[in-house]
């Protein structure tokens, strides 16, 4: 079933600034699995940074579920590609693009306190498509396109280890026609896909990465709203905010989000990749994307 959150009983955070902080214990039932890849080394265009999002957040409580599903992807071209651009040929040195997908779920396995098998019909996306030569140009003022989704559908499977992946996904072509993909875990440490064709003939299919689909779990022990940092900018910083915003104060949040006026707000973060808590003062406006200024690796 889906889970129809009650927010002043489900957020994660009652207030955003002040002496309240995050724990993990105000949310037990609530799980972060994350993946974050580099661009290819040997890609001629683009740097080789981590700048491939991918994660999963799940919510498990008595009888109902829901599951928020990210994509954050940041591209940046080499100065020596930008260098050999043809005179009068203009191409972006950023490239940046996010979604994230609700939708119906229903535990297959396990229960609330282990969930074991996870079905994901994914029903609404929130995107972002943004390109530029600097963050502080255009994409702060950009907002999520919003878009429903049907005919798809995903299966999670969980490790008690703290390992996630997408075991199977399928999509419907029409009545009675089917595509599916079927994961098959290799040495517990990557995948190896497999093809049904719609008449039932299944076979290897290797054109479709699913290593990136391998998600780890993130435990967000320190107190602190977890985000991914993806670019810095002078004294500014970059963020996305892992957590969906139905888990956030609702007040905080929407109220910045209704005002044109920048206001910076004294929040406590965690940053995933660096494993480090820090103190900043935050845009939340267009969260989940977050400007971050006077970044501070000492908690105050």
């Amino acid at each position: 079933m889906l889970c129809l959150l009650q927010l002043e009983s489900c957020t994660l955070l009652s207030g955003l600034g002040g002496n309240k902080t995050l724990s993990p214990k105000d949310l037990p039932s609530t799980r972060i699995f994350w993946n974050l890849s580099s661009v290819p080394q040997n890609s001629e265009s683009y740097r080789n940074q981590p700048g491939h999002l991918r994660y999963l957040v799940i919510q498990t409580l008595p009888n109902r579920e829901k599951v928020w599903n990210g994509e954050v992807d940041l591209w940046e071209t080499k100065e020596e590609f930008q260098g050999a651009l043809p005179k009068g040929m203009y191409f972006p040195k950023l490239s940046f693009k996010a979604s994230i997908y609700t939708g119906s779920t229903r535990l297959e396995q396990g229960d609330a306190e282990n969930p074991k098998t996870v079905s994901f019909l994914p029903q609404s996306v929130s995107s972002w498509s943004w390109e530029g030569d600097s963050m502080n140009h255009g994409i702060a003022a950009y907002s999520p396109k919003y878009l429903t989704v049907s005919d798809w559908g995903i299966v999670f499977d969980f490790l008690p280890e703290g390992i996630a992946w997408v075991a199977r996904e399928y999509r419907s072509l029409g009545k009675d026609f089917t595509l599916s993909w079927e994961n098959i875990r290799n040495r517990r440490s990557s995948l190896s896909t497999d093809y049904t064709h719609p008449l039932g003939l299944s076979f290897p299919y290797a054109d479709y990465d699913y290593r990136n689909q391998i998600f780890r779990y993130l435990p967000f022990t320190q107190d602190g709203l977890p985000v991914w940092i993806f670019k810095e900018e002078g004294d500014v910083r970059w963020a996305w905010g892992i957590l969906p915003e139905d888990l956030l104060a609702s007040k905080n949040i929407l109220n910045r989000k209704r005002t044109d006026k920048e206001e910076l707000l004294s929040t406590h973060f965690y940053d995933a990749n660096a494993n480090n808590p820090f103190t900043a003062r935050a845009d939340l406006r267009n969260y989940p994307i977050i400007l971050l200024k006077d970044y501070d690796n000492a908690r105050k």
